[in-house]
């Protein structure tokens, strides 16, 4: 009865890594399915944004910043090239700042991470005066209280 137990429970271990098996292999492809529809779109709204720039609705240069955003979620060297084109071509960093406030939030922040002059450039977080209110802004907050810890008494 053991030999018999010992061979079953073999069999429940090895369909078990068969399963766990299918599942990664599923998801690797799943992922570079992901990736290759995000490029192969990011691709096309580039290609549309830069034909529309002659038109008369300014729709070229979102159309253009919405494909950079979706090359650059499916490709590590597109997120590296945006960068480097921002550093590069300031004009270019001060349009994508221009329009990120018409973009979606995902977008935003997109734009805002890949900002070539930091975290400065960000605001708040930055020192300084606070944009919203014209207070300083501190890593604690407007009382010097910081928000994530409790305040003991």
């Amino acid at each position: 009865m053991s030999d018999r137990r010992d061979h079953l429970r073999s069999q429940w271990r090895h369909s078990q890594w068969e399963a766990r098996a299918r599942r990664r292999l599923r998801r690797r492809t799943l992922v570079a399915a992901r990736r290759t529809a995000l490029v192969g779109l990011g691709c096309t709204c580039m290609v549309a944004g830069i034909a529309s720039v002659p038109s008369p609705l300014p729709i070229g240069f979102v159309l253009f910043a919405m494909g950079l955003y979706f090359t650059a979620r499916g490709s590590k060297f597109a997120r590296r090239g945006v960068k480097w084109v921002r550093r590069v071509l300031p004009p270019f960093s001060r349009g994508l700042n221009g329009i990120k406030h018409r973009m979606p939030l995902a977008m935003r922040r997109f734009i805002e991470r890949s900002d070539p002059r930091g975290v400065r450039a960000r605001g708040v977080r930055a020192g300084g005066l606070n944009p919203r209110r014209g207070l300083p802004s501190t890593p604690r907050g407007r009382w010097g209280i910081s928000a994530s810890r409790p305040v003991r008494a």
